[in-house]
């Protein structure tokens, strides 16, 4: 009996290590988009590099939303995608949205704390949330178009997720 449990749970153990973990690989930045936002402390690129990685995604499921398009060229530095579903697509543009809003939220939070470049009284700041409004007036057509296609509930979440983060920072630029 003891062996017999024995060999299972061994069993188990290499079933469970040897299950391919590309999916695993990433949460929803490849590896070199990591690196590109470690490399933009400054919150002006930040959200520059970030709202590329934005367009990438809707490029890569399909969705034209008017913004940068990476040349051949540009995989070097920013990796390849891979395949991406459209859920899986939907799933990372809006986990890049609310790291984009963690990222000025966090800054409008303890400006007293930020770096002189970040702090809200400082150019970067007020450019960094123009810039993402800016991203937002393109992308909101686009959500409510995905979301009134999809069949999927967790689809629908996450576009409208997405759409509440636009509108908060179409908002919070009329404060600036």
């Amino acid at each position: 009996m003891n062996r017999t449990f024995a060999l299972l749970s061994f069993l188990l153990a290499v079933i469970i290590l040897t299950v391919p973990t590309d999916a695993q690989r990433r949460d929803y930045f490849t590896d070199e988009e990591i690196e590109i936002v470690r490399d933009s402390p400054v919150i002006d690129k930040r959200i520059d590099a970030l709202t590329k990685m934005i367009d990438r995604r809707f490029s890569a499921i399909g969705m034209d939303a008017g913004g940068w398009k990476p040349k051949p060229k540009d995989l070097e530095v920013w990796g390849d995608l891979g395949e991406l579903t459209r859920s899986r697509g939907i799933f990372e543009i809006r986990s890049i949205f609310q790291k984009a809003a963690d990222d000025i939220d966090d800054i409008a939070g303890r400006n007293e704390h930020a770096i002189a470049d970040n702090k809200m009284s400082g150019k970067a700041f007020p450019k960094a949330v123009r810039a993402m409004a800016s991203a937002c007036g393109r992308y909101l057509p686009l959500f409510a178009k995905a979301e009134a296609e999809s069949e999927s509930p967790g689809d629908r979440g996450n576009l409208q997720t997405s759409a509440e983060l636009c509108e908060a920072i179409v908002e919070a630029v009329k404060k600036l």
